[in-house]
């Protein structure tokens, strides 16, 4: 019997984002909600935010302020 393998996410909620970004909820949804934050789309009333997208974004934030 093959052992089953864990699953890469592909969007993560705006809660999991805060936790991952050290941020306060209220200013992750603040940040997709902007345009300066990575892209988001919604799915019902759940706002997810795509891994690359995520990636992309601090990737980019790290070069604007570093």
């Amino acid at each position: 019997m093959e052992a089953l393998k864990p699953q890469k996410k592909l969007t993560y909620s705006v809660i999991e984002v805060a936790k991952m970004l050290g941020i306060s909820r209220g200013k992750a949804y603040e940040l997709v909600n902007s345009r300066n934050g990575p892209a988001a789309f919604r799915v019902g009333n759940r706002i997810l935010i795509p891994e690359v997208a995520l990636e992309r974004w601090v990737n980019e934030q790290a070069k604007i302020g570093g």
